[in-house]
């Protein structure tokens, strides 16, 4: 066992895989709810490819969802120009990396902004100055759901790496991607680094302190990465598994990682 699990891409190697398959949303025609099931006050829906019966994202609320196919929104929507992330919010990406029929890898919902690119204009204007209607236009453009990416990397059913999304402090956009990782698997995130679209390239300073990771998250001005956020969507993590025993083995198969087309 221990040379299979070691054979299995760590979360660096397979970001770019699971961030090509949030990008692309499928026709919800091909959709269909595989299983829902109420846990600890949770309800956990399995949504995925109606001919393969495969997995492509699942939903966490407290409420029943009626209909998760079409309550979830894989593509940001507008209320004049603020992005909105549609009926359900929690929710994301799920993959089984070592093909255990158990969850190891989770691109959570963040939230929705704009990334900043190769393109993006150096006079954009700070969040408190006032923007001319090419620059809202360049805004909505942009914007897409952003994920957060959550992995298990030893395979023992908690989570000790992620990659958040790190704001610019000066506007409303996404500014690049922060690596960290607990190397002894004991939630110290001690392996810390940052990137905007490749993992292979580094990009600047990340400020560490003893409580933990500075960033500045979506719709706050700033906030800190530790612990914490790995204990609770270890959690989250643990609960959808658990859903996945109760569906009953042979409901579904959770993606080990495809393209777009693999499950249509």
């Amino acid at each position: 066992m221990p040379a299979v699990v070691t054979a299995q891409p760590t979360l660096p190697d397979f970001f770019p895989t699971a961030d090509s398959v949030t990008a692309h949303a499928p026709f919800k025609s091909e959709l269909t709810t595989l299983c829902q099931e109420q846990l600890l006050g949770r309800y956990v829906s399995f949504v995925g490819f109606k001919n393969t019966r495969t997995v492509l994202y699942v939903t966490f609320t407290r409420d029943s969802v009626a209909d998760p196919v079409a309550d979830v929104s894989p593509i940001v929507g507008f209320e004049n120009s603020r992005p909105s992330l549609g009926k359900v919010q929690t929710w994301g990406y799920p993959f089984d990396r070592n093909r255990d029929g158990k969850i190891d890898y989770l691109a959570l919902v963040g939230g929705a902004a704009p990334f900043e690119d190769g393109d993006f204009p150096a006079d954009y204007p700070l969040r408190e100055q006032a923007m001319m209607m090419h620059h809202v236009e360049l805004f909505i453009e942009k914007c897409r759901i952003v994920f957060n990416h959550w992995a298990d990397e030893n395979y023992d059913g908690r989570l000790d790496a992620v990659v958040q999304a790190d704001m610019d402090p000066s506007r409303s956009w996404v500014y690049r991607y922060i690596y960290a990782a607990s190397t002894a698997r004991d939630g110290n995130l001690d392996d810390v680094w940052s990137f905007r679209t490749d993992t292979s390239l580094f990009n600047d300073s990340v400020t560490v302190t003893a409580e933990g990771i500075l960033y500045h998250p979506i719709g706050s001005p700033s906030g800190i990465l530790g612990p914490r956020d790995l204990d609770e969507k270890s959690a989250i993590m643990t609960l959808m598994n658990e859903a996945i025993d109760s569906c009953g083995r042979g409901a579904f198969r959770l993606p080990y990682g495809y393209t777009t087309n693999e499950g249509q």
